[in-house]
């Protein structure tokens, strides 16, 4: 019986969303920027249906959402933008050490690139961040720059949760600007962009259950109205399409299926986020109890309820993960998979080397279901004695 628990890498399409997909490709395939004709304006109208439809998902206003093909190109897009073309020695971004490689990376290119300065923000053993560090940080700015704080609502490798309403109000009170990863927060807890007091937020389709391939970044009108320094610049250029905010033909099949998607899993979300949990918390109880030498990492810190971030000690995980094919966990970030160097989100937390490359991560979604979790438990447990009897 082959088990998937990598829901945080991706999930599977909703039934429903992959309907609207397939509708709206046959019947619905106008260009929504052609407006001499009716093939244009119903995909146009359809369009904005779902713009409305997401951002009440995530209690965010309409007009401020902008479409894209993901969560990479939606961090891109902010970070890019607050940088632009000039004035680079009067900004600084500051950057959870713990974030993801979208954010990461596009923060080092730009700082090689540009000389713009790039700092660190540390993250304790249980994932959490300073919050007192992080006010005197940007207390030490004096407001002579123009500052950007990128930190995720959600880890994807650990599940820790940061309070982005407290962020947000430490950010603001210094004068500065808070872009925030909700790629894996949306869908498996409760979000509101306006009253959390973000200024930019990226999320994407294939994590809720919607279609690889599009995303949404999102605009406060807050940063716009408060803050002069901030000049959009788009990522992608060659047409006025998404306000001016972004280029290209936009994918109006994608967008419609990300909101069928959205709305049907936040709908179900009161009574699928404590299921899950149980069934996640259970996993963890076993493991703990039947494997000698396993760990939870960031146990003590809110997480997800669907992640966990399992150390089994003595074992390779990717050996692990290659003596158990039937069982769909990962050893870390998708994006990161490939590579063989440690994840940067388990060294940001004080693991070793070693006990890094011994990490599982292990992800539920509303598929899953109690004969999972047992199947995938008998699963692992049998590979790790195989493993240390011949290690």
């Amino acid at each position: 019986m082959a088990v998937y628990l990598d829901y945080n890498a991706t999930t599977p399409i909703d039934p429903e969303a992959a309907q609207v997909v397939a509708a709206c490709l046959q019947s619905n395939f106008g260009n929504p920027s052609s407006r001499d004709h009716r093939f244009g304006w119903d995909a146009a109208e359809a369009l904005e249906d779902a713009r409305d439809d997401i951002a009440d998902c995530v209690g965010a206003t309409p007009r401020g959402l902008v479409f894209t093909s993901g969560a990479t190109e939606s961090l891109n897009t902010a970070l890019r933008g607050f940088v632009g073309f000039d004035g680079w020695a009067g900004k600084k971004i500051l950057v959870g050490a713990s974030e993801h490689s979208a954010v990461l990376e596009t923060c080092h290119w730009l700082s090689r690139r540009t000389g713009v300065e790039v700092e660190l923000l540390a993250v304790d053993a249980q994932g959490r961040l300073d919050l007192q560090r992080l006010r005197d940080t940007l207390r030490a700015e004096g407001g002579a720059k123009s500052v950007l704080v990128a930190l995720m609502a959600a880890n994807n490798e650990t599940g820790v949760l940061h309070p982005v309403k407290q962020i947000a109000a430490i950010v603001h009170d210094a004068g500065a600007i808070l872009l925030c990863d909700l790629t894996q927060a949306v869908g498996k807890v409760e979000v509101d962009l306006t009253s959390a007091g973000i200024d930019l937020a990226a999320f994407c389709a294939h994590k809720v259950y919607g279609p690889k391939g599009v995303g949404a970044l999102w605009i406060s009108p807050r940063l716009e109205e408060r803050d002069m320094r901030w000049q959009f610049e788009p990522l992608l250029l060659g047409g006025p399409q998404e306000s001016s905010r972004r280029g290209g033909t936009v994918n109006v099949a994608g967008a419609l299926g990300f909101a069928r998607a959205c709305r049907n899993t936040i709908d179900v979300l009161p009574v699928d986020r404590p299921r899950i949990q149980a069934l996640r918390n259970h996993f963890e109880a076993v493991v703990l109890e039947a494997i000698p030498g396993a760990q939870v990492n960031c146990l003590h810190s809110p997480r997800l309820p669907n992640t966990t971030s399992l150390c089994i000690r003595g074992v390779s995980a990717r050996a692990l993960v290659r003596d158990m094919p039937d069982v769909a966990v990962s050893t870390g970030s998708a994006c990161a998979s490939a590579r063989r160097e440690p994840s940067h989100v388990l060294r940001a937390i004080g693991l070793s080397e070693l006990e890094a490359d011994a990490c599982l991560r292990v992800s539920l979604g509303r598929p899953t279901v109690i004969g999972d979790i047992e199947c995938a438990l008998a699963q692992i447990a049998a590979s790790v004695r195989r493993l240390r009897v011949a290690a």
